[in-house]
């Protein structure tokens, strides 16, 4: 923070006390009740969510199946639902349920990703990397392609975590990359391999994959450079193919890292494709997949919402044959199987025990229309009434929810203080989509300490003010210099800052609020619902000059 905004920041505990309440009274104060308020609110959420239907069994699409090959793929790093809203999808421990549920009916079970496992090439990201490779070998994964995401890495951190052969591990993955090149070597030790046969049942299925050109100069603007190449998909599939098939598989799978026009292209020109596993579809796949005369073209959905789970039967005639079914990874359907939260607990605490280097690695980029945080405290030394508003609700909890986890969760909770993705909606002065702080925004406490800024931790928890009418160091500032004299600030001057925090319901209602309350993190978020429970109109403005607390105190008494 500035000098200034420390300053304002820094009068506001005498300033409250004239009053008689301080921030930390009045968040002691309500912690009950807003907690009880959580309750109520999730358990409404559920009640307005769509009346339950008659449930089907998921996997009747399976009967007379021998095997299963699941398939997920563009799973973003979603270990888990993210949010604070009931009825989310997904998760490797329901996905965990669905290998068992299947195993429990007999069907052997083998499982390869489409790749797209994290979105950015940080730090944190590289822990959260290494926690769903660990998942996915508990699972049984056998194979990934390489996918723009994971070729946002470097070769060497790549490499270091491709444990392929069962000689080194018992849990081998293999990463696939028909038509990728590290380090300008083909067939480098550790790189990229063309594919992988996997085991289903009494079924061979051979697996490759390909980065598609359509997607290509999205990591290699160039076509090439020092680290990474690719070929075109077309110069290598053939040859590939032909491996496999000298190999006698059952069935050919492509995981076509492309859009879905050149994933179609590339399932017909090649008749001995069987499968063809697609990247850039919707969020939600359709449940009737797409078929493209004898072949499949899949769509596995993103976030780990979904999985395709491609039965595999023999027929009368010996050939095999293949049929998907979509499958919704919900809690309804599957249990939260527990012991799958130690991926969660890994990756946790690799981030706090590298906490310095992960926030060192995350860019920090000036706050939406400039100026420095000064906090919820600054805020209701003016605006009382709508500061108790906030500290009666559960944005003031946001920081401490991290913590204490919510209500609703399924399985074993695991602190997230530290986790980028988790502060960006519980902190304040942070880019909720984007994961990283603003200059002067939130930072954890042994990071705000060492860079010589307490305060940014001290003031800054929870989803304050701020957040949505933006940074206060100007108009707290200036409002104060004119509220003790009010010739001390000029018209213009006090023109705008009195007016530059003013925020309209229909900017809330469209922008402000669904950065956090997105699909994602509140699926039936409906803002004529949640409004009221965080209105605050009016200003409120009852400023007295800053006193000591002492002082304070004997005019009370």
């Amino acid at each position: 923070m500035t000098s200034q905004s420390l300053a304002v920041a820094g009068a506001v505990s005498a300033l409250l006390g004239i009053a008689g309440w301080r921030i930390a009274d009045v968040v002691a104060l309500e912690a009950a009740s807003v907690r009880q308020a959580e309750i109520e609110d999730a358990e409404a959420e559920e009640k307005s969510s769509p009346p339950p239907q008659p449930e089907r069994d998921p996997l009747a699409p399976l009967d007379g199946a021998e095997a299963v090959l699941l398939l997920t793929g563009e799973v973003y790093g979603y270990l888990e639902p993210c949010g604070c809203s009931a009825n989310q999808s997904g998760g490797v421990a329901r996905r965990s349920s669905v290998f068992k549920t299947l195993e429990a009916r007999g069907l052997p079970v083998a499982a390869v990703d489409l790749g797209g496992s994290v979105r950015r090439s940080r730090k944190q990201t590289e822990f959260k990397f290494t926690a769903l490779q660990d998942a996915m070998r508990d699972l049984g994964y056998r194979a990934m392609g390489l996918g723009v995401e994971e070729l946002r890495f470097s070769p060497g951190f790549l490499i270091s975590q491709h444990l392929y052969d069962s000689e080194w591990t018992d849990r081998p993955l293999s990463f696939l990359g028909a038509n990728v090149i590290f380090y300008d070597v083909p067939d480098l030790d550790g790189g990229p391999r063309k594919y992988e046969i996997v085991d289903a049942g009494p079924f061979r299925v051979g697996v490759t994959a390909v980065i598609g050109d359509s997607l290509r100069d999205t990591v290699l603007p160039d076509g090439a450079y020092a680290e990474f190449s690719t070929v075109p998909p077309g110069d290598v599939l053939p040859g590939v193919i032909d491996e496999l098939e000298a190999a006698g598989v059952d069935q050919i799978v492509l995981l076509a890292y492309a859009d879905a026009v050149e994933a179609a292209d590339l399932a017909t020109s090649d008749p001995r494709i069987d499968v063809v596993v697609s990247a850039l579809g919707p969020e939600d796949p359709d449940p009737n997949q797409e078929r493209l005369g004898d072949q499949w073209l899949l769509r596995a959905g993103h976030k780990g919402k979904h999985v395709v789970l491609l039965g595999l039967s023999r027929g009368e005639d010996g050939r095999v044959a293949a049929s998907p079914a979509t499958v919704e990874v919900s809690g309804k359907l599957f249990e939260h199987d527990a012991a799958m939260d130690l991926h969660m607990a890994t990756y946790q605490t690799n981030l706090n025990d590298a906490v310095y280097e992960v926030f060192d690695d995350i860019p920090a980029g000036d706050p939406p229309g400039g100026g420095a945080y000064v906090g919820a405290e600054t805020c209701g030394n003016c605006h009382r009434s709508a500061y108790e508003k906030w500290a009666s609700s559960r944005h003031s909890l946001g920081y401490a929810s991290l913590s204490e986890g919510r209500h609703n969760f399924e399985g074993d909770w695991v602190p997230r203080s530290n986790d980028p993705e988790c502060l960006s909606c519980h902190v304040t002065g942070w880019n909720p989509q984007e994961y990283f702080p603003y200059t002067t925004g939130f930072l954890p406490e042994q990071i705000a300490e060492d860079r010589g800024t307490p305060d940014r931790f001290h003031l800054l928890q929870g989803n304050q003010c701020e957040n949505c009418h933006g940074p206060g160091e100007r108009h707290a500032t200036t409002m104060k210099a004119w509220l003790d004299d009010k010739n001390s600030v000029p018209r213009a001057e006090f023109a705008v800052a009195s007016r530059m925090m003013e925020l309209t319901l229909a900017e809330a209602r469209d922008e402000i609020c669904l950065r956090c309350h997105d699909v994602d993190n509140s699926p039936h978020f409906d803002f004529d619902t949640y409004w009221p429970k965080v209105a605050h109109p009016g200003k409120d403005i009852d400023y007295r000059p800053a006193r000591t607390t002492a002082a304070a105190d004997r005019d009370r008494r």
